[in-house]
């Protein structure tokens, strides 16, 4: 007989069944809250990863350059196994189905993308950087008996093209990943993996424009370059005046040097100019770079100036294949690899020669004539030394690389394909294309005195992020600090160094001041001192432009504040690129982004 089913045994029922749903919502809770303790733990274990992987990664392009190719692979076995080792704490079924989930799913994408993008660096990519760096080091590449042997680096051609467009491929996606949408404990590693990225794509660039550049300008045939010494205590926009001069000549690998001399060697026609500028680039810096050999590096485009330096050499000289531009304080680093030079009773080293060729020459060596042969006969010396068999093949690797870090050498070449691979690269041309997230202001200086006191001119740019709004639009505060070491009796200065001096007194400082946007940026208000001051505006090639002028009285410090703004979607670390000072680069502190 069936039993009657009473209240009391229907919500015994019950209350057993609820027991059994909570039981098993508190066992899966425990689970989901272990799970979640378990992918938070390896997200940090991957986070730990991803900062060593970076680390290691950013010392070896310098190690690479020195020729230190077993300290570079000690560093890249680290970096590749940091990779690894990321990439195995973001893989598993937890982390494909956490990648699923709303509100973290776009932040374990992020990270599982990262880590294996370094682990593909790391296996396929920095391995073949390495083996180029061991096949092909600086004792190899350097000149012995004035030829330079560039067959083994030829030879890696292929597989440096192959290494830079693996790299470029993941670094891009890595690239793609926008900060501002993840965690907070997420945003710090994922921005070190795509600054980490940056400097390794862009030094695989480089290996690769090496290896397809160098086999072309040091093969078969027969190519003319134009070196441009520059003079750093005249600036302009790209480094110092030029104002020393000669002919490298390569035949079949073979280099000579010659037809050395200053700005006389030009055709000074000033009613023919030697090259076109826009409106908008003679109402931002007047005709001076297409009439004046000495003003062509005004204009912050290193083809542009160059090409235009090549046309003022073609009016006068036998025309040249292309231009390489090197300013003193280049120089002295080069010469940090060679013997002494003596010439006109100065002995110049490394230590030395930015304070001798830029100051003490004209005050040591009478009358303008003797001075420009003096800085002509040491910068001759030294490329004689280069050209001939370094004894020190590493460390003038090393230097160079300082060199080209600190924008102080730049080439340009006529040959189209190979242009194109040059302006990719630091030595060729503005790189801001390889980050294009990052917003890249410009501020440069030109000379207005015809004087050589910028010798005395300290100056430092930072940024600070100020806000950034909802489409990415940055707002960044670049301060400059200027600062005149001018002595307290410049009369005592000869007139080598004090220049024109028609509307300040010796000694003065007077320089002009161009920033610029980048394209689609804009420029706010600028301040001196604090004291917000008027200055004229205008348009260049899509950016925005301010000019002004720096006039400093011996021992006088001012600061130039400027409202910046980038380009919409430019949400990643502001970039400064700017005329390099003499005791520094002119950078100083780069605080990060304000958008995340």
């Amino acid at each position: 007989m069936r039993k009657r089913r009473t209240i009391f045994n229907s919500r015994r029922s019950r209350s057993k069944a609820m027991r059994r749903l909570t039981t098993v919502l508190n066992i899966v809770s425990v689970l989901v809250i272990l799970a979640g303790l378990w992918m938070a733990y390896e997200a940090f274990q991957a986070r730990r990863q991803l900062q060593a992987f970076y680390n290691h990664g950013q010392q070896i392009p310098s190690l690479v350059a020195k020729g230190e190719a077993t300290a570079a692979q000690t560093q890249a076995k680290a970096a590749a196994d940091s990779a690894n080792s990321a990439r195995r704490h973001t893989d598993g079924p937890l982390w494909a189905l956490a990648g699923r989930f709303p509100i973290i799913g776009d932040d374990v994408s992020a990270v599982t993308m990262v880590a294996e993008s370094a682990d593909v660096l790391g296996q396929k990519v920095l391995p073949t950087v390495i083996k180029a760096a061991k096949t092909v080091d600086p004792k190899k590449l350097a000149p012995r008996n004035g030829k330079v042997n560039v067959e083994p680096l030829a030879a890696m051609t292929a597989e440096l093209e192959a290494a830079n467009a693996e790299a470029e491929r993941v670094g891009s996606g890595v690239q793609a990943i926008d900060p501002r949408g993840l965690l907070p404990i997420l945003r710090g590693p994922v921005v070190s993996a795509q600054n980490g990225f940056t400097k390794i794509t862009s030094s695989t660039r480089g290996a690769m424009v090496t290896a397809k550049v160098m086999p072309w300008l040091f093969g078969k045939g027969t190519h003319r370059i134009l070196v441009s010494f520059e003079t750093n205590a005249e600036i302009r926009s790209l480094g110092g005046m030029p104002g020393s001069f000669g002919v490298l000549t390569i035949t079949d690998g073979k280099l000579s040097f010659g037809e050395q001399g200053t700005n006389k060697l030009f055709n000074m026609d000033r009613s023919k100019p030697f090259g076109k500028l826009t409106p908008e680039q003679k109402n931002v810096f007047s005709m001076q770079p297409v009439i004046y050999p000495q003003d062509t590096n005004m204009l912050p485009d290193i083809a542009e100036g160059s090409a235009n330096l090549a046309n003022a050499w073609a009016r006068a000289q036998k025309p040249v294949d292309g231009v390489l531009s090197i300013d003193t304080v280049a120089t002295s680093y080069l010469m940090k690899a060679m013997p002494p030079i003596s010439s006109h009773g100065l002995t110049v080293t490394g230590s030395n020669a930015a304070s001798v060729l830029l100051n003490e020459v004209y005050k040591k060596v009478p009358g303008a004539t003797d001075q420009d042969n003096t800085f002509t006969d040491i910068t001759s010396q030294a490329m004689k030394q280069i050209t001939g068999n370094l004894k020190d093949p590493a460390s003038f690797a090393s230097a160079l690389l300082q060199g080209l870090d600190e924008s102080r050498v730049r080439m340009w070449v006529k040959q189209p394909d190979m242009q194109q691979l040059l302006a990719s690269t630091r030595i060729g041309g503005d790189t801001s294309a390889s980050q294009p997230k990052a917003p890249q202001f410009g501020l440069f200086l030109n000379n207005a005195t015809a004087s050589k006191l910028e010798y005395y001119l300290d100056y430092e740019a930072s940024t600070t992020p100020v806000a950034c709004d909802k489409s990415g639009v940055q707002q960044v505060s670049m301060s400059v600090d200027f600062k005149s070491n001018v002595p307290a009796d410049p009369g005592k200065l000869p007139v080598g160094i004090l220049g024109l001096h028609e509307h300040y007194p010796p000694g003065v400082i007077s320089t002009s001041i161009t920033v610029m946007s980048p394209p689609g940026g804009q420029i706010g208000r600028m301040f001196i001192n604090g004291a917000e001051t008027d200055a004229y505006l205008t348009n260049l090639d899509g950016k925005r432009v301010l000019m002004t002028n720096l006039v400093l009285k011996p021992g006088q410090r001012k600061t130039y504040t400027f409202e910046m703004y980038g380009a919409q979607g430019q949400i990643n670390d502001a970039q400064v690129r700017i005329t390099p000072a003499i005791r520094n680069t002119g950078l100083g502190t780069l605080r990060p982004t304000g958008c995340f």
